[in-house]
């Protein structure tokens, strides 16, 4: 059996977003890229995250629980995963 090394099969160009970049701009590098998933990078290039179609599909499809709730009170009767859901679905750019 062959074992090839994982560089073997990685690309040297990766296709980012910055850390602020707008949604728009993440979707269309998803579109215009065939890709499902990008990292995130800081101002020195260093990976903080990863977004993927599926969370901008829960950005523009799901209201989070958080936004029916009054300000003063939306984080603190989430659950961690429905703070989670809320805090994807309510951002507006790369990161965060």
């Amino acid at each position: 059996m062959q074992h090839d090394k994982i560089g073997s099969v990685m690309t040297t160009d990766v296709i980012r977003a910055a850390y602020g970049s707008p949604f728009k701009e993440v979707a269309r590098l998803l579109v215009d890229h065939r890709i499902s998933g990008l990292p995130v990078v800081d101002e020195d290039d260093r990976v903080i995250g990863v977004v993927s179609e599926t969370d901008l599909m829960t950005h523009q499809a799901e209201p989070s629980e958080a936004s029916k709730l009054g300000y003063r009170f939306r984080f603190a009767v989430l659950t961690p995963a429905a703070r989670r859901r809320a805090a994807k679905a309510t951002a507006g750019t790369g990161g965060s």
